[in-house]
């Protein structure tokens, strides 16, 4: 794994207060933030059901490379959310997924959104390399362990989660095979 940072460290946030009001992307109705040990994270003030549209990305701005807050929407491009989306946590049991291809956000498939629930990715379903990796926190059963992106992992390790058209390719080229 190539990664600025030593992966098994865990650092605060760059910034010591939100960078963005929830009222950008129109977030006020779904979600607040909320502070720990590590930075600052989202909860949701909804409940829906699994798979449903949470919200569309819409404030964003391109970035030539990848950061600590940028997502990754292709092949080679990333973006910053300029938004309290931004500070959407990692969790091996995400109770969102990021579909880049429709820039949008949804209710993770395989469970519902309750209100009061913290709202998270799985990082490597958007990233194929990171910045900084990181020792997970989630302390889910299916834990990965250290996070520094899809490229990182094996095929039927990703199979688990959602995971977005272009690492599928990316993963296809490394492995030299098609994903089933």
């Amino acid at each position: 794994m190539s990664t600025t940072n030593d992966p098994t460290t865990t650092t605060k946030s760059d910034h010591e207060t939100p960078a963005f009001p929830v009222t950008s992307n129109n977030l006020q109705a779904l979600l607040k933030y909320t502070s720990h040990a590590s930075g600052h994270g989202l909860t949701s003030l909804v409940s829906l059901p699994p798979g449903s549209l949470f919200s569309k990305i819409t404030a964003y701005t391109p970035t030539p490379t990848p950061q600590w807050h940028t997502l990754q929407v292709s092949r080679t491009s990333h973006i910053s959310l300029d938004s309290a989306l931004t500070y959407l946590n990692h969790s091996c049991n995400p109770s969102l997924e990021i579909d880049t291809s429709r820039m949008e956000i949804r209710v993770a498939r395989a469970r519902a959104l309750e209100v009061g629930d913290g709202l998270s990715f799985f990082y490597p379903s958007t990233e194929w390399e990171m910045d900084r990796g990181f020792a997970c926190l989630c302390g889910e059963e299916a834990c990965v362990g250290v996070v520094g992106g899809a490229r990182d992992m094996e095929r039927e390790e990703l199979d688990k989660w959602f995971v977005n058209g272009y690492i599928w390719d990316l993963v296809e080229e490394r492995d030299g095979k098609k994903k089933d």
